[in-house]
């Protein structure tokens, strides 16, 4: 099966999104620099809206295709919102 062009959009969404608020993260976590606590909020926010766009039209999407393809954009849709608590864990380790 060849995979859609929205889900190959939302794996690499999902991986970028991933790494780069870890190297925020962990950047902040080496160095304390109070600038990078502004910086990774501007990311969340970029990131929240980019993910959300594509997590709604992957989800329109389920509509339109067979069963076996929306197990495959389901996967992508979960591996998306993973992030979430991820984002969670990184800003409470941050402000404790």
């Amino acid at each position: 099966m060849k995979q859609r062009k929205s889900s190959q959009i939302a794996k690499s969404t999902a991986i970028i999104s991933f790494i780069i608020g870890t190297i925020l993260f962990l950047s902040y976590q080496l160095t304390n620099i109070d600038v990078l606590i502004g910086l990774g909020l501007i990311y969340i926010s970029i990131a929240f809206f980019t993910n959300s766009v594509l997590l709604l039209f992957l989800l329109i999407e389920l509509f339109f295709v067979d069963k076996k393809e929306r197990v495959e954009i389901l996967k992508y849709i979960f591996l998306m919102l993973l992030n979430i608590p991820i984002a969670i864990i990184y800003l409470s380790y941050i402000t404790i």
